[in-house]
């Protein structure tokens, strides 16, 4: 299995790994109908993983390549009853040696937040246009990795781990208009957040001494005093 689940009620679209003629380990998106518990491929050595649905369906996700991992669009597919064609899938950005991860589409279904790694740099959050293809810087620092993002239900702002001064992941509201980030947790571990429907509540992964586990707490209605600065 792959790291993120696309939900679309009733269906689940996740990633997942498998070997085709012996030798090559394809990843490739499947859907999951969680009344019958049927699972059916939707792509096929397509390379695909991190899927995330929008509200009408389309599945965003990122390919791999030889020399980078960029950025596609999947037409809605959550009712076919066969594969989706390679000629089907569109990229909305794509660069020499760059590595996209963890796409989430935005509440309005016009732009994506994603996870960007380039040589020379540490993990950054761009927003990426879908209509227009435009990237644009979110989130950078140069001595911190900034990854996993879940947007704010109003779209306002992205909420993502980082690990500034060299200290644990915790979770940071990041602006869409700029500004300081926000320090939302104080953890000493937080990753992989998303945000209630209501935006009252946080889930995120945790790590403790016995592994990761789930959490669960109040989305801050004042956000904490500690702030950091952004590039955007």
């Amino acid at each position: 299995l792959g790291e993120t689940v696309g939900v679309q009620a009733p269906y689940l679209v996740f990633d997942q790994q498998e070997f085709r003629r012996n030798v090559g380990l394809y990843s490739d998106l499947y859907r999951l109908d969680r009344r019958t518990g049927d699972v059916r491929a939707l792509t096929r050595e397509q390379r695909l993983m991190d899927p995330d649905v929008a509200t009408d369906g389309r599945i965003v996700a990122v390919r791999q390549r030889q020399d980078r991992r960029e950025l596609v669009l999947v037409p809605p597919a959550l009712r076919a009853d066969s594969g989706i064609p390679t000629e089907a899938i569109t990229v909305i950005a794509s660069a020499a040696d760059e590595q996209f991860s963890v796409p989430k589409w935005s509440p309005d279904g016009r732009t994506v937040a994603v996870e960007r790694r380039r040589l020379g740099a540490l993990p950054d959050l761009v927003i990426v246009d879908v209509a227009t293809r435009a990237v644009r810087l979110l989130a950078a620092d140069p001595a911190a990795r900034i990854v996993t993002p879940a947007w704010r239900p109003d779209g306002q702002a992205v909420v993502a781990a980082a690990d500034f001064d060299g200290g644990a992941f915790e979770l940071y509201e990041f602006p869409l208009e700029g500004g300081p980030a926000t320090r939302l947790t104080q953890s000493n571990g937080a990753y992989w957040p998303d945000v209630s429907p209501d935006g009252r509540s946080i889930v995120y992964a945790g790590y403790t001494a016995r592994g990761f586990d789930l959490f669960l707490m109040p989305y801050p209605e004042r956000a904490p005093r500690t702030a950091r600065s952004q590039t955007s």
